[in-house]
């Protein structure tokens, strides 16, 4: 059995109505041993007050949790340093939102994905610094790269 729903995401329209675009989705596929949870975050920002909830209560399922990275921005880095809740990106996740993701849906994996060119050289770095800050498995998915099989089977 294959079940989904999707999850807010925030990714405004171009023309700046101030609708969103954007949707997550989690996925869960039942088996004979159980189920396995797969969510992926869509292109979308991080608004910590309305989407922590809703990934804290993803992270029972401990789901393989696919990012959508997106970019990184110096308003990130500001707002870290400083701890403002206003530092994140206005569109996508860059790499604080997606760290503030990981940490609110305590995934078993983590794939980055819709990796921008200006995170190309670094985006290994950064699955290391995932796998070593989290302790979990993270991968990288880059266009024309076959990556590793993640295990879905109901019995991990």
């Amino acid at each position: 059995d294959l079940w989904m729903r999707p999850l807010p995401a925030r990714h405004l329209v171009c023309d700046g109505d101030g609708r969103d675009t954007a949707v997550g989705l989690h996925f869960k596929v039942k088996c004979d041993g159980g189920e396995r949870h797969l969510v992926i975050s869509g292109d979308t920002a991080w608004e910590a007050e309305s989407m922590v909830p809703v990934y804290r209560q993803l992270a029972g399922f401990h789901p393989i949790l696919v990012v959508h990275v997106s970019t990184a921005c110096s308003v990130e880095a500001l707002g870290a340093l400083h701890q403002d809740s206003s530092g994140y990106h206005g569109n996508h996740l860059g790499i604080r939102g997606a760290m503030e993701m990981i940490q609110a849906c305590d995934p078993s994996h983590v794939v980055l994905s819709e990796v921008g060119e200006e995170l190309n050289a670094v985006i290994g770095d950064l699955a290391l610094l995932v796998t070593q800050g989290f302790g979990i498995p993270c991968t990288v998915g880059m266009m024309g790269t076959t990556g590793e099989v993640l295990p879905l089977s109901c019995d991990e």
